[in-house]
């Protein structure tokens, strides 16, 4: 019996699920966001600036969704000015309430904190959940409590731009707890760095890890805009049922190509795209497929009982890439 791994009979809402406003080092307002991102089809957008969670539901309307979260960094001797080569961990947290402006490890005196957020004023009125005097010095024991405390009290945690943070396979591999990661950074794609990022997604599930992937704008500036982007599935365009979407995984990512069905029947996989010049089916060992044309929407797998997991990879004429999340046998 066929099964819809992209839920059939629900609404695709595309999102943008990272971006940042003049709040911290954006050059758009919030209101210019949402703005930009609505006439350019989009229906959901997190707004996550650095070290600030800010209640935005006040710009949702009927057919536009603003997620509540923000952007939390952990740096390698943060008591110096940020260098080049300095090792990072940042990462997206989202709020399943829309309400919820609580921050994880909040530390008032944090240097990185008076730096970023652009409202000091209003440090003083942070709620936190968690520690409020930690030192976020580098370090992946101190990034999966991080993590763990964030899925505890109602939020959801994706990883970002693993390139730009200069981490390797020896941290990422032992990170616990994430939703997701940016297997694409527009911002940093744009900046010249190799940010699109399919092979670690396969390390950290081949560690053991079973999360999604999303593409991303952090945007930063009108130029970072639509190059990265998340299809959302699910009944309606509510921040319950987009949140929940999210957490089950109800989402496919992309910088131009669309998957339009993907399905299985017992050890087949079935896609069907947009116009491609390549789809391709990944395990989590060498057994890859690949159907390769000049103008192909469709194609047809097998799956293996040691493959572990597959996801599908389209790429359009333009190079351009839509992913899925990784499936588990």
């Amino acid at each position: 019996m066929k099964q819809f791994l992209l839920p059939a009979g629900k609404n695709a809402y595309k999102a943008s699920l990272h971006t940042h406003s003049t709040l911290s080092d954006g050059t758009q307002t919030p209101e210019e966001l949402v703005n930009a991102y609505r006439d350019h089809g989009y229906s959901v957008l997190a707004i996550t600036d650095h070290e600030f969670i800010v209640d935005h539901s006040d710009l949702s309307t009927e057919d536009f969704l603003l997620l509540t979260g923000y952007e939390f960094q952990m740096v390698a001797n943060p008591s110096e000015r940020r260098k080049p080569d300095q090792i990072c961990c940042h990462m997206c947290i989202y709020s399943k309430d829309p309400h919820d402006v609580r921050h994880v490890f909040f530390n008032p005196n944090a240097n990185d904190l008076r730096r970023l957020c652009h409202v000091p004023e209003r440090i003083p009125q942070m709620q936190y959940i968690g520690r409020n005097d930690v030192v976020k010095d580098y370090n992946v024991d101190l990034i999966n409590e991080v993590v763990k405390t964030a899925n505890e009290n109602g939020k959801l945690v994706s990883y970002n731009h693993p390139t730009w943070s200069l981490e390797t396979d020896a941290q990422y591999c032992n990170f616990m707890g994430f939703y997701a990661m940016e297997i694409y950074n527009n911002d940093c794609a744009m900046g010249g760095l190799s940010e699109y990022n399919p092979r670690v997604y396969d390390s950290m599930l081949r560690s053991g890890q079973r999360l999604g992937c999303v593409a991303t704008d952090d945007c930063h500036k009108t130029e970072d805009m639509f190059g990265g982007f998340t299809y959302i599935f699910a009944e309606s365009l509510t921040y319950e049922n987009i949140i929940k979407a999210m957490e089950n995984g109800d989402f496919y990512t992309s910088s131009g190509p669309q998957i339009l069905e993907l399905s299985r029947d017992e050890d087949k996989v079935f896609v069907k795209t947009s116009a491609a010049r390549s789809i391709a089916l990944s395990t989590a060992g060498r057994r890859a497929q690949n159907v390769i044309g000049e103008n192909i929407s469709e194609a047809a797998f097998t799956l293996a009982p040691n493959d572990q997991y597959f996801r599908i990879t389209v790429t359009d004429h333009e190079g351009h890439t839509a992913n899925s999340r990784a499936y588990f046998l």
